[in-house]
Parts: structure tokens; sequence; C-alpha cells
């Protein structure tokens, strides 16, 4: 099986090359693919089944290695949003305990023998008071029900907060393509440091 891998060498760097995968390295994913149609037509412009079958094979193997890559990316997803989950899961476990902590312990011990305006208590070991939290606005159960998202898409204008923000890209493109963009310019032949190891 070796021998047939080394037999597909040629049509591999074919391959790679018209997915604009140079010298072994894949784009970056917000790059995308740069396709070469060049190389495609000549993989695809070959004279005798027996080449067809070598250019075949060479894109069965790139294939099955990128599912197996798709299904190990897609495991990793999986297995990350699960671990988020359960991150997710835990930080309300905990807050809701420290909440019943705050609210059945704490706050009334402070109120029954706490000093001050503020019901402070120090027992040596953590200084404990009760203070008032600034207004501030919150969801109501309604709210909570809904969900945040829902909530604010049926606020009126005035009352959310949208942060105008240019699209950088856009105005690059733009410009490549001669048309003025007031404020803005494109910036090219700047130098930066790169570290290597």
């Amino acid at each position: 099986m070796a021998s047939h891998i080394d037999n597909l060498k040629p049509q591999l760097a074919l391959i790679d090359s018209a997915l604009g995968y140079d010298d072994g390295e894949k784009p970056a994913a917000e790059a995308g693919l740069a396709s070469r149609p060049e190389v495609w037509e000549l993989l695809t412009s070959v004279d005798d089944v027996d080449a067809a079958k070598l250019a075949l094979d060479a894109a069965a193997h790139r294939a099955r290695e990128l599912r197996i890559g798709i299904a190990m990316a897609q495991a990793a997803k999986a297995e990350a949003e699960k671990q988020a989950n359960l991150a997710s899961a835990r930080i309300a476990e905990r807050q809701a305990a420290l909440e019943a902590i705050e609210a059945h312990l704490v706050s009334p011990l402070c109120q029954r023998f706490g000093a001050g305006k503020t019901k402070q208590v120090d027992t040596g070991f953590a200084r404990v008071a009760l203070t008032r939290n600034p207004p501030h606005v919150a969801l109501s159960e309604q709210g909570r029900k809904l969900g945040e998202a829902d909530v604010v898409a049926m606020l009126p204008a005035e009352l959310v907060r949208i942060k105008p923000q240019p699209d950088k890209k856009a105005i690059a493109e733009a410009l490549k393509q001669g048309v003025v963009v007031h404020g803005f310019e494109l910036v090219t032949g700047e130098t930066r440091v790169e570290w290597r190891s």
C-alpha cells in the first residue's frame, strides 16, 4: 500500500497546489481556499485511463484524509461545547450556593449581631457587612422566560445601544478598487517583528 501511495505523490502534490496548499501549509480558515483552475485542468486533461485512475486514487486518498480531519474537528468542537456547558452548570450551581449562604446565613446573622449602618460583624477571620446595591436594571420573570435576546429585540431603538463599527474588510476592498472612503486609507508595506524559535 505504501508503494501505491508513493506513486500518488505527484498527483497529491498537484491536488494540494490546486487547493492552494503550497509548501504543505494549509491556508487560514478565514482566507478560504485559493483554488487554481489551471492546476485542476492539469489533473483532468490526462490522455489515458491509467493516469485518470492515478488522479482518482489521489483524490480518494486526500478526500479520506479530509473527512477524517473533519470528523476529528467536529468531535473536538462537540467536546469543547460539552465542557463549556458543564462549566456553565458549575458556575450556576456555585453561584446559587453562594447566594444561599448569603441569604440564609450571613444576612440574618449580620442583621441580628452586626453593628452600625451596615450591620458589620468582624469575626477575626472575615469582616462581613450588609450594603445596599445601587438601583439596576434586570430581566423580569417574564423577560427571563422569553430570553434576553428576544426581549432586547422588542425594545424601541432609543432604548438599545448600537455601536457602529467600520467593516474594515469591505473598506479595504473598496480602497483597492479605487473608491474613496473618507477618513480611511489602505496601509501597505509596514514591517513587523516575527519571532521564530
